[in-house]
C-alpha cells in the first residue's frame, strides 16, 4: 500500500469539495452560513465546483514534480494560499457564528497549509544548506 502525501490529500479533498459543490451546492452553502441561497448563488457555487475539479486534476497530475526540488517554491506558495484560506474561512465563520460547525474544514485547510510547508522544506535543496 502506498502512503498518501500532502499533494494526494489536497487533490482528493479538492475533488470531494468539487463534487459537493456540483451535486449539493445548497447544502454546502448552508454549512457555510448561507441559509437561503438564490439560483445565481447556486450557479456561482457550481462554477466554483468546476474550478475546484480542474485544480484537483492539475494537482494530481503534477504530484511527482511538486515533490521534487523544482516544485518546492510552488509548495511554499500553496502553503501561503491555504494558510490565508484558513484565516479567511475562520473569519467568515466567526461573523455568522458557526465556527464549531465548520471546525473540520477549517482544520483541514490549516493542516494542508502546514503539510505543504513541511513538504517544501523536505524537498527543497536550499533548506539546511550553507549560504
Amino acid at each position: 500500500m502506498r502512503r498518501l502525501n500532502v499533494v494526494h490529500g489536497s487533490a482528493i479533498g479538492l475533488g470531494a469539495c468539487a463534487i459537493a459543490a456540483l451535486v449539493v451546492p445548497a447544502a454546502l452553502l448552508r454549512g457555510l452560513g448561507v441559509p437561503d441561497a438564490t439560483v445565481p448563488i447556486i450557479g456561482v457555487m457550481r462554477m466554483t465546483g468546476v474550478l475546484l475539479l480542474a485544480l484537483a486534476a492539475v494537482l494530481w497530475s503534477a504530484r511527482h514534480w511538486l515533490l521534487s526540488p523544482q516544485g518546492a517554491p510552488t509548495l511554499r506558495v500553496l502553503s501561503v494560499i491555504h494558510g490565508a484560506s484558513a484565516v479567511m474561512l475562520l473569519g467568515q465563520q466567526l461573523t455568522v457564528g458557526r465556527v464549531l460547525e465548520s471546525l473540520v474544514p477549517i482544520l483541514f485547510v490549516l493542516v494542508i497549509a502546514l503539510e505543504y510547508a513541511g513538504s517544501a522544506r523536505r524537498h527543497s535543496r536550499r533548506f539546511w544548506t550553507a549560504a
